[in-house]
């Protein structure tokens, strides 16, 4: 601790305040730590980044709407909504087989 005094020994009021010095900064340190690991701080983070992301992807840097883009997201989430669908089908398929054939032979 007698680094700060080029090599001299600090008296004990030096050292107390610097000791009160570092555990405030240690605290305010912890402090941080603890906000930033909540849940809700880092889901507020998470979003605030996904926003960010987003609107880079469909703005240009004079704030127009890059269409081409949004064109292009919209075709890929009806995509994977349609195959979400077909493969859901499928799988029902697979489970009932006998259901499915029953159905016309009711009477």
């Amino acid at each position: 601790m007698s680094d700060r005094n080029g090599g001299r020994p600090q008296s004990a009021a030096q050292l107390e305040a610097e000791i009160a010095d570092r555990r405030a900064h240690l605290a305010k340190t912890v402090d941080e730590l603890v906000a930033r690991a909540k849940p809700r701080a880092i889901a507020q983070r998470s979003v605030a980044g996904a926003k960010q992301r987003f609107a880079a992807a469909t703005r240009t840097e004079t704030g127009a709407l890059r269409t081409e883009r949004l064109a292009a997201m919209g075709v890929a989430l009806v995509a994977v909504i349609a195959l979400f669908a077909v493969v859901r089908r499928a799988s029902d398929r697979r489970r009932r087989p006998a259901r499915l054939a029953d159905r016309g032979h009711d009477d």
